[in-house]
């Protein structure tokens, strides 16, 4: 039954008429004054309790947060029982293929590959019965999107609906439960996959992951045959005239610290979402008890000690020095993950991708790499085999890239010992190298490599494993790396200028919701009319031509430009020509916040 509080919640948000994923936090109102990467951690922290126990939306309304949301845990475990029966009834059947299905869209999809890799390695480990990959995932723009922007892929329900088909079909007695996840209930790429869900009986369950009330599904354009939009869609799953089990999984977190920014927020809470219905479902197979409560104090735990003094202070250096890489772009300044370990690689991969669409930045600006060795994991060759960008031979055979003293290296280890990279790094280059040791033993610094240690999340990780098993650890472990690399990324990016206030003006324009989300930027900046500012945004698509052509033309042009929405913007708030706004922009050093902040200055003072 829902509560009476996120009743006034709901309706709050219905009447604002704003989705929660696109306000404003208020904590993070200012991030844009602070001045070193401490300030942001100290605000990122509060942002991130937010998930767990609310966030203010006005002076009167104030949302639960997950722990307290009450419905979502209810359903939750009704999800992880069904599943559980569906793989008992599997391990009794191995004829039959059941599978669990988790789709996405960009950090969306990547978690869901991530999620289903961990899982489906465990099950295998764990059950003789079980020889195939259990738990599947499917990402808008296949593997190669793992770690690229692949976002017009989003934007075709169809697409959605013959990737989830064509994995049923792979079997001929298959089924399925089926998570699909949109942050901003928004994406028609899953809404044509929930609209098959409802049509193939093969699909037992189906589950819909987003951070808004229902009401506020995005009024896409048509996802179905019967010329229904996402909105439309979701209205007729939840009328009682619908017999099939639906599980949406939407709890009130609040607003990202950055405006819009799903990948935060939102993406963490996705994260401990999947992790909860998949360990539930390991301890319902194994008759080990688990309570939502002490599952989430691990995750809290956590948090607290990633922001604790100790590590937020060796956090925030590291802020502090990559957004002085990204200062000295021209001088060989880059940020750079590296790992040997395939999940927390990933993760360090997928962080630097999110930043090409987010922040505008180049993909030299921020990268990650796997350390490739003869002893890979065949689990991942779907990440490999289609990401060779991510291969840590891209270091040693572009050795002259790194050498810079601007140059920052972030090392991501589980392991206590030094690889060949790091000694290669060390002596034949300039850079500056941090290793962040996720390994039991104390790693010293040394004078060319700066430690930092995590004995007391160690601690947490142990105590974790002792309750709810090794699973649950490594979940654990990629929530606190998450949490460490948005902190770095997206720091270095404020610090850099790249915010105004806590919006991201510098966003690429790729699909229909960055389309949407980018004029959102310019109404809130400018105090125009939405239709002014559309008109600003095309000016700068299409350098001042005016022209008359669809959506779909305006995001093809746009996709590949980069500074689209920081032109537009200066042409609305000087009233000067496309050539002009740019050469204010490139005054300003490309660091939108300045250029913005320099206008609005000279204005007030007129």
């Amino acid at each position: 039954m829902i509560s009476l509080n996120r009743t006034r919640v709901e309706d709050f948000v219905i009447k604002n008429g704003t989705p929660v994923t696109e306000m404003c936090n208020r904590i993070t109102q200012d991030i844009d004054l602070c001045t070193n990467g401490e300030q942001i951690l100290a605000l990122l922290s509060q942002t991130d309790e937010e998930i767990f126990s609310g966030s203010e939306l006005s002076d009167e309304i104030r949302s639960d947060g997950f722990e307290n949301d009450h419905l979502i845990l209810n359903r939750i475990s009704c999800l992880s029982e069904l599943i559980r029966e569906q793989v008992e009834h599997q391990l009794k059947n191995p004829s039959q293929q059941f599978k669990i299905i988790l789709s996405g869209c960009g950090t969306s999809g990547r978690l869901a590959y991530l999620c289903s890799q961990t899982f489906s390695k465990y099950l295998k480990s764990s059950f003789n019965e079980i020889n195939y990959n259990l738990c599947d995932y499917i990402i808008a723009g296949d593997e190669f999107a793992l770690v690229n922007s692949v976002e017009a892929v989003e934007d075709k329900a169809h697409i959605g609906a013959e990737k989830l088909k064509n994995i049923l079909d792979q079997h001929s007695n298959s089924s399925c439960v089926y998570i699909g996840i949109t942050c901003g209930l928004s994406a028609p790429f899953v809404a044509g996959q929930i609209d098959h869900c409802l049509k193939d009986p093969r699909v037992k369950a189906f589950s819909l992951i987003g951070f808004n009330p229902l009401e506020m599904t995005r009024k896409t354009h048509a996802v179905n045959k019967e010329n229904e939009s996402f909105y439309h869609l979701i209205k007729k799953i939840i009328s009682p005239s619908i017999d099939k089990k639906f599980f949406p999984l939407n709890p009130i977190i609040g607003p990202e610290p950055i405006t819009g920014s799903t990948r935060m927020k939102s993406g963490t809470t996705t994260k401990i979402i999947l992790d909860l219905i998949l360990t539930k479902t390991i301890c319902l197979l194994s008759n080990r008890e688990m309570s939502d409560q002490v599952f989430l104090s691990f995750y809290q735990q956590a948090k607290f000690c990633v922001y604790s003094e100790e590590i937020r202070k060796s956090i925030g250096v590291l802020i502090d020095k990559s957004s002085d890489a990204l200062r000295n772009l021209n001088n060989g300044g880059s940020i750079n993950y590296c790992s040997s370990s395939e999940r927390l690689g990933l993760l360090c991969c997928v962080d630097a991708s999110e930043c090409l669409p987010t922040y505008g930045a180049s993909k030299n600006d921020i990268k990650g790499f796997v350390q490739i060795s003869s002893c890979m994991d065949k689990q991942w060759n779907g990440f490999y085999d289609n990401c060779p960008s991510v291969w840590s031979t891209n270091i040693t055979e572009n050795l002259s890239n790194f050498k810079s003293y601007d140059c920052v290296f972030i090392f991501v280890e589980e392991e206590n010992n030094q690889s060949e990279i790091e000694e290669i790094l060390a002596k034949q280059t300039d850079c500056q190298i941090f290793k962040i040791n996720f390994s039991k033993a104390t790693i010293k610094s040394t004078e060319r490599i700066q430690a930092i240690n995590l004995e007391n999340l160690n601690k947490i990780f142990d105590q974790a494993e002792h309750k709810l098993g090794i699973y649950f650890k490594k979940c654990l472990e990629e929530f606190v790396l998450k949490l460490i690399l948005n902190a770095i990324s997206t720091g270095a990016h404020v610090l850099y200028g790249k915010t105004y206030k806590n919006i991201m003006v510098d966003v690429r324009v790729s699909n229909i919701k960055l389309y949407w989300r980018a004029i959102g930027i310019m109404e809130k900046l400018c105090n125009l009319k939405r239709e002014e500012c559309e008109c600003y945004l095309l000016k700068s698509i299409y350098k001042g031509i005016e022209v008359d052509n669809g959506i779909d033309e305006h995001i093809r042009q746009a996709s590949p430009e980069k500074f689209i929405v920081p032109i537009a913007l200066v042409m609305a708030l000087t009233k000067c020509d496309y050539y002009m706004a740019k050469k204010l922009l490139n005054e300003s050093k490309n660091s939108v916040r300045n250029c913005i902040f320099k206008i609005k200055t000279n204005f007030n003072n007129k």
